[in-house]
């Protein structure tokens, strides 16, 4: 017998992905900010620039913000599940994920270039 929903009962439901065309190449970021308001998360989504020494032992790095995304607080655990799914699999499939430096990796660029 076939599982067949009830009157008023929802039926499976599948999303299609549209990107228009000037998103579809994306963009890159190596920063993440995320603050809360009262009622969504806030996710600035940036990229770093050049470190410099702004005061002798102080370093400054630039952050520029290329994203700003506004997500309901209800979304947010279904992100990170996602996220977590996404990250196993790819662990899964090419190995452990390190940050620059870690494990005797080498940073990037080469220290020798």
């Amino acid at each position: 017998m076939e599982d067949t929903p009830s009157p008023g009962e929802p039926g499976e439901v599948n999303f299609r992905i549209e990107v228009p065309d000037d998103l579809q190449n994306g963009q890159f970021a190596d920063f993440l900010s995320v603050w809360s308001g009262p009622h969504a998360f806030t996710l600035d989504f940036a990229v770093t620039g050049q470190t410099h020494e702004a005061e002798p032992g102080k370093l400054t790095v630039p952050v520029r913000v290329i994203a700003r995304i506004k997500i309901p607080h209800t979304l947010a655990p279904s992100i990170l599940q996602a996220l977590a799914s996404n990250v196993t699999k790819f662990e899964t499939a090419v190995g452990p994920i390190h940050r620059p430096g870690e494990d005797n990796d080498p940073m990037y660029p080469p220290e020798d270039l």
